[in-house]
């Protein structure tokens, strides 16, 4: 009887179990390399499909020091298709900082860096790392990242597994601000990550993106899961290897930033000049090696291309607080009378007929590599709207690749010519994306495409919808 109560008491004095200290150990030269796949699987009336993405991602170390280590951020994603040419990919390279708990911070902050995507894969993945608490991690009590303007994300520790080497396994949770409320779509996200103890980055990372709709049901699915290659091996690119690497990363973020410089200061001037910018990204693809960074001069020239061809390539939402002088609509403006006729079908359509409800008019070329991202929109935007909002897809040009490329896509949306109406409000890029409120009014001018438009455009359409 005395040995149990001694043996009771020992075990309710008995200390705390010690927190989980996990270091970061990469040296100047190492390479980290993930591949596998993103599914997307969409359940909107109209609009069901299931898409695959190979998606690669890489991590280089350029300097490593006691306190924080700068590397390089590489992803390429691209859309598997089982006939026709192979998808262009979309390439993201940015260069951060890693501090010894896992945080990391770019020097050219961007929202959209680490914010969930309404489609495909996300655009730069930084899951190779988890910020972890600096006095370590405890095993019953969660701890909170935090990243831009996005909600926390709550991380926990889920087990310990052996994925290569000894891992600690972590789940991070994170959903939109109304995903408890219904009347609005919201998405919940969860990271599962296995995270190396010995050496403090990722053996694999697996994540799951749900998109739900305003009366709760689930839109969409995306689940991404990634290996990395050689995890017994830890992969060292050494002197002039290495060397390589580094200029071509050095090179491709230098251009990407004078690129940026001239889309600026077109927003004031109203007129494009990649000739110069052009030639230096030959220059530098002709002196790089083949490696994976290459693929980011590759996406540069092509961006810098579109452009030069009268488009907008994929980027982040406009600052809309400037006017943008390549269109003579603005905000504020009454959208002109205008009849529309269809491709397939000779069918007239006035716009003046759509009043009462929102309007949503989408211009693109037929012969655009952002075609197929802008009619999945477009028939997706339909279906999740219902017929509260007036969505018009509009063709600048090439009327019979616009009706192959739809019909290849299985899409039922009407399509109608544009080219008209696109010089009637001074439109000089496509893709262009016009919102007006029930009265047409015109509330938002968006010029381009990216991942996050779509979420960009239902805040907008929401905002008209409550009026």
């Amino acid at each position: 009887m005395h040995a149990v109560v001694l043996a009771a008491s020992f075990l309710l004095a008995a200390p705390p179990e010690p927190a989980i200290t996990v270091p970061i150990r990469l040296s100047k030269g190492q390479e980290l390399a993930y591949s596998g796949v993103c599914t997307e699987e969409s359940s909107r009336p109209g609009a069901r499909f299931t898409r695959h993405y190979a998606v690669e991602s890489y991590v280089l170390v350029l300097d490593a020091q006691p306190r924080e280590i700068r590397a390089a951020f590489l992803t390429i994603s691209r859309l598997r298709t089982n006939q026709g040419p192979p998808s262009v990919p979309a390439v993201r390279l940015e260069i951060g900082r890693i501090d010894m708990s896992g945080r990391i911070s770019f020097a050219k902050s961007s929202p959209a860096i680490d914010q969930v995507p309404a489609a495909g894969p996300m655009p730069l993945e930084t899951r190779a790392f988890v910020e972890l608490p600096k006095d370590g991690v405890d095993a019953g009590k969660p701890w909170l990242t935090t990243a831009n303007d996005a909600p926390a994300m709550r991380w926990s520790i889920s087990g310990m597994e052996n994925v290569g080497a000894r891992c600690m396994r972590l789940l991070g949770e994170q959903r939109s601000a109304n995903w408890d409320q219904l009347g609005k779509p919201a998405w919940k996200r969860e990271d599962r990550v296995w995270l190396q103890l010995q050496s403090g980055f990722a053996s694999r990372i697996e994540r799951t993106i749900q998109h739900r709709d305003e009366s709760g049901e689930t839109v969409s699915r995306l689940h991404t899961r990634l290996e990395l290659d050689n995890s017994y091996n830890p992969v060292f690119y050494p002197g002039r290897t290495f060397k390589t690497r580094q200029s071509t990363i050095e090179r491709a973020v230098e251009l990407r930033n004078v690129f940026d410089n001239i889309l600026e200061s077109a927003g004031t001037s109203g007129s494009v000049n990649f000739d110069g910018l052009l030639s230096r990204i030959d220059f530098a693809l002709r002196n790089a090696t083949e490696t994976p960074y290459r693929e980011a001069l590759v996406a540069l020239r092509r961006q810098a291309e579109t452009i030069k061809n009268g488009e907008r390539p994929p980027a982040p939402a406009p600052n809309l607080t400037q006017p943008d002088r390549r269109h003579a609509l603005s905000a504020g403006a009454a959208l002109p009378i205008a009849t529309l006729t269809g491709i397939a079908r000779p069918d007239a359509l006035r716009l003046a007929d759509l009043r009462g409800r929102p309007l949503m008019l989408v211009f693109f070329k037929g012969s655009s590599a952002t075609i197929d991202y802008v009619l999945r929109y477009v028939a997706e935007a339909e279906a999740r709207y219902a017929g509260a909002v007036a969505v018009v897809a509009l063709a600048t040009d090439d009327d019979e690749g616009v009706l192959t490329r739809s019909a290849h896509l299985k899409l039922q949306s009407k399509i109608y010519r544009g080219a008209d109406l696109h010089r009637a409000i001074g439109g000089e890029t496509t893709p262009l994306t016009v919102i007006a409120d029930k009265s047409g009014v015109v509330r938002l001018i968006a010029p381009g495409w990216g991942g996050e438009y779509p979420d960009w455009f239902d805040k907008e359409i929401q905002k008209i919808l409550q009026r």
